[in-house]
């Protein structure tokens, strides 16, 4: 999975999942992303099989924020996956949001009452 970078001097919040069978990234279409930024750290947790999303920049400074991509199945690679945001409750002062892809024909998102 990659997320972000910057592009002509424009950062991006775009999501990429690489299909090891096609040879070939893959765009991840969510209701909710983070906001674009560059420099940001990712770690994927095997035991929980969550990839989360670190930090990183963009031309106002740098983010303190985590966000995570939680997989609901192990999914193949279609042209176009969809995914629901669920946000979660955090020992910080602001929730994580929780991304879950599933295909679905329209992204949407669900808040989690707090």
């Amino acid at each position: 999975v990659f997320f972000g970078g910057g592009s002509g001097g424009v950062d991006l919040n775009t999501t990429w999942l690489w299909d090891q069978v096609g040879a070939t990234w893959i765009h991840l279409s969510t209701a909710q992303s983070p906001p674009a930024r560059e420099g940001a750290g990712m770690t994927y947790d095997t035991a929980l099989q969550r990839v989360n999303l670190l930090g990183g920049q963009d031309n106002n400074g740098y983010f303190n924020d985590t966000w995570e991509l939680i997989p609901t199945s192990t999914p193949t690679p279609t042209p176009s996956p969809t995914a629901t945001v669920t946000p979660t409750p955090t020992p910080s002062t602001t929730p994580t949001p929780r991304v879950t892809p599933r295909p679905r024909p329209t992204p949407h998102a669900r808040p989690t009452p707090l």
